[in-house]
């Protein structure tokens, strides 16, 4: 049985938030102010 290994890298400065995914490849920006946290929801 092989195993995939995700991982998430997450920067947070004043404004923005940004969130990458490997090796999914999904990255985002979200603007701190205005963030949802139901946008980070992932699909494998």
């Amino acid at each position: 049985m092989s195993s995939l290994s995700i991982v998430a890298g997450i920067d947070v400065s004043k404004t923005k938030l940004d969130v990458y995914i490997h090796p999914l490849g999904n990255y985002r920006i979200f603007n701190n102010t205005a963030f949802n946290p139901q946008i980070l929801k992932i699909n494998p």
